[in-house]
C-alpha cells in the first residue's frame, strides 16, 4: 500500500520535472528559433540560428548542465509517461551535444546554414494561419540577419564533401530568387524597411552562392561515414531500440528485408502480366490522372473518399482536425525543393486553431498543353491517393500528428513535428515515418487499392527496405554514397537525380533514413503481439486508436506501455 507520503514525493518529483522541462524547452527553442517557429513557439520568430564555434561551446555547457539538473531529480513514483519524457529528453540532448562535435551537422555542414536561412523565412511568409503584419514583421527581422548568418558560416567552413556543398549552392540560389520575388509583396510593415531587407538578403544568398561555387566547392573533402559508435547512439538514444540491435544487426535485417521486398514485387508483378516488368508496369500510373480542370478539386476529394474507407472499415477514430490543401507557385516550389520542406505540416503542437497543410505543385493554365500534361502525369490518380492522401495528409501522418496533440507525454506531443529540415526531436522520426509506412498497409488491408496500385505500394516496401540498407550502410562504411545511389536507382526504381539526392540527405541525417523500417516493423510487431494476447476479443479500431493515443514517442515505449511491461 502506498504511503501518503510516498504519493506527496512522487507529486513533488512530477512537479519538479515540469518545471525542468519548461527550461528545457526554453533553451532548446533558444538554440533552434526556426524549429521553434514550426512548433509554435513564437517568441523565437525573429531570430536565426548563432552557429558560431562559441555558440556550440555554450550549448554544450547548457546541455551538460540540462542533463545534470535532470538526473538531480528523483524517479521515484513519478507517472509512466513523465518518466519516458525523462528518458526521451535526456537522450534528445545527448544527441545534440554529439551533433555539436562532429562535421555532419553545423560544424562543417553549409547545408545547415543555407537551409535554416531559407526556411527560416519561408516559414513565417507562408503561414496563413497567423496575422499578416505579425508573421511579415517576423520575417523582416530574419531576412535583416541573413547577411551575418551567412558570413558565419563563411568564417567557420573550411572545406566539405562536395555534394553537400552542390546542395548548399542550390539552396543559396533559391533563397536569392525566392527573396527577390518578395520585393513587390503587399506587406503591413514599413514597405521601404521591408524592401531592404529583402535586397540585402537575396544579395547575402547571392554572395553566399558565390564563394560556395568558388571557395568552398575548391576545398573539397572526402565524405566520411559518422561511425558505428554515434549511428549505434542515435538508434539507442533516439529510437530506443533494444541494446541488441546494433547497426551491424539493423544492415543484415534490412538486407534479408530488401531481398523479401524484390521477391515480392516479382511475383506480384508475374500475377498482373507476366509478359511485363514491374517498372514497366508501374509507368501505366501515370496515365491515369486528373484533368487540368479537375486538378485542384481531385485532391480534397480523394481525401474524403480515403477518410470515408478508413471510417467504414473502423480502422481507426479519425480526428476532427481539417486539412488545407495548398497550391506551391513555381517560386514556392523551386525553394522547398531546395530545403527538402515536406508535403504536409501538421498543425503546430503548441499552437492552437492551426490547420494541417498539405503542399502540391500548383497548375498554370497559362502553360502550354504539354508542360500542364507533364505536370499532371507527375501528380497521378496513383500519386494523389498513396503519397499525399494516404501516407500524408490523411491516415498516415495527418491522423497520427493530430491524436498527439493530446498524448500524456509531453515529448509525444512534440517530438513527430518536422522542423526547418528534419525533426528536432530524433525519438519522433520512426513512430511517425513507420505509421505513414503502416497506414499504407492498412488502406490495402481495407481492398482500397487496385492491383497496380499494390505493385506501386510494393515497390515503396522495396524502397523502405533499401533506404535502411544505405543509411546504416553508409554510416557504418560497409558502401560508398556511389553505391547507395545506384542501389536506390537500379533496385528501388528511383530516378538518377533522385536517388542521389536521397543518398545526399541520407549522408547528413544518419540514422533517419532506417527509420521507417524500425518503426513499421515495431508497430507490426506490437499488433501482433496484442492479437495474440486478446484473441478473439482483439479490436483493431481500439487498438489503433490507443496507439495513436501516445503520440511520436519510440514503438518500444508504446509497445512498453501496451503490453504492460514498463520500462
Amino acid at each position: 500500500m502506498t504511503s501518503s507520503l510516498e504519493v506527496a514525493s512522487a507529486f513533488e518529483h512530477d512537479a519538479a520535472f515540469d518545471v525542468w522541462f519548461e527550461r528545457f524547452l526554453d533553451t532548446v527553442f533558444a538554440r533552434h528559433p526556426v524549429d521553434a517557429t514550426y512548433f509554435g513557439a513564437h517568441a523565437y520568430d525573429h531570430a536565426l540560428p548563432d552557429f558560431s564555434r562559441a555558440a556550440d561551446a555554450e550549448w554544450t555547457a547548457r546541455a551538460n548542465a540540462l542533463i545534470s539538473a535532470l538526473d538531480a531529480i528523483p524517479a521515484d513514483g513519478i507517472s509512466e509517461m513523465h518518466l519516458y519524457d525523462r528518458i526521451l529528453a535526456r537522450g534528445a540532448l545527448q544527441l545534440w551535444i554529439q551533433e555539436a562535435s562532429i562535421p555532419h551537422f553545423q560544424a562543417g555542414n553549409p547545408v545547415y546554414h543555407t537551409s535554416q536561412a531559407v526556411a527560416g523565412v519561408a516559414a513565417l511568409l507562408e503561414d496563413d494561419d497567423r496575422p499578416h503584419e505579425e508573421r511579415t514583421a517576423a520575417a523582416l527581422a530574419r531576412m535583416q540577419a541573413i547577411p551575418a548568418f551567412l558570413e558565419t558560416a563563411r568564417l567557420r567552413m573550411r572545406s566539405a564533401p562536395l555534394v553537400w556543398t552542390e546542395l548548399a549552392i542550390r539552396q543559396a540560389d533559391a533563397g536569392a530568387a525566392y527573396m527577390a520575388a518578395q520585393y513587390g509583396r503587399n506587406v503591413l510593415v514599413d514597405r521601404s524597411r521591408y524592401r531592404e531587407a529583402v535586397s540585402e538578403a537575396a544579395t547575402a544568398f547571392a554572395e553566399h552562392a558565390t564563394w560556395l561555387r568558388n571557395v568552398l566547392a575548391e576545398n573539397r573533402t572526402v565524405f566520411q561515414p559518422v561511425g558505428t559508435d554515434a549511428l549505434d547512439r542515435n538508434l539507442h538514444l533516439g529510437h530506443l531500440l533494444p541494446t541488441a540491435q546494433t547497426p551491424e544487426w539493423w544492415f543484415e535485417y534490412a538486407h534479408a528485408e530488401l531481398i523479401e521486398a524484390t521477391t515480392e514485387l516479382r511475383e506480384l508483378a508475374t500475377v498482373i502480366d507476366w509478359r511485363a516488368t514491374s517498372r514497366m508496369q508501374l509507368q501505366r500510373l501515370a496515365d491515369a490522372h486528373p484533368s487540368a480542370e479537375r486538378y485542384d478539386a481531385a485532391f480534397p476529394a480523394v481525401w474524403e473518399r480515403c477518410r470515408a474507407i478508413a471510417i467504414e472499415n473502423d480502422l481507426v477514430t479519425w480526428p476532427d482536425q481539417p486539412v488545407r490543401f495548398r497550391p506551391l507557385t513555381k517560386n514556392q516550389h523551386d525553394v522547398w525543393q531546395a530545403i527538402t520542406f515536406p508535403a504536409y505540416r501538421a498543425a503546430p503542437p503548441l499552437s492552437t486553431g492551426a490547420h494541417g497543410q498539405m503542399f502540391y505543385p500548383a497548375l498554370d493554365r497559362s502553360w502550354s498543353g504539354a508542360d500542364q500534361e507533364r505536370l499532371l502525369r507527375r501528380m497521378n490518380d496513383a500519386r494523389i491517393l498513396l503519397d499525399v492522401v494516404i501516407r500524408n495528409a490523411g491516415l498516415g501522418h495527418h491522423v497520427q500528428s493530430a491524436c498527439a496533440r493530446s498524448a500524456p507525454a509531453l515529448m509525444g506531443r512534440l517530438a513527430g513535428t518536422l522542423g526547418a529540415t528534419r525533426r528536432l526531436f530524433f525519438c519522433g522520426n520512426a513512430v511517425s515515418d513507420g505509421w505513414a509506412s503502416y497506414a499504407a498497409e492498412l488502406m490495402e488491408e481495407a481492398g482500397a487499392l487496385t492491383p497496380l496500385l499494390r505493385l506501386s505500394e510494393a515497390q515503396r516496401r522495396l524502397w523502405v527496405s533499401a533506404n535502411a540498407v544505405g543509411d546504416i550502410g553508409m554510416h557504418t562504411g560497409e558502401l560508398t554514397l556511389a553505391r547507395i545511389a545506384r542501389m536506390y536507382r537500379d533496385e528501388a526504381g528511383l530516378p538518377a537525380t533522385q536517388a542521389m539526392e536521397q543518398a545526399v540527405w541520407n549522408s547528413m541525417h544518419p540514422g533517419v533514413g532506417m527509420a521507417e523500417l524500425a518503426g513499421v516493423a515495431g508497430i507490426d510487431e506490437l499488433r501482433r503481439a496484442i492479437e495474440d494476447r486478446d484473441g478473439a476479443a482483439f479490436d483493431l479500431r481500439a487498438f489503433h486508436n490507443e496507439f495513436l493515443r501516445h503520440g511520436a514517442i519510440p514503438v518500444t515505449l508504446i509497445a512498453a506501455s501496451m503490453l504492460g511491461a514498463g520500462t
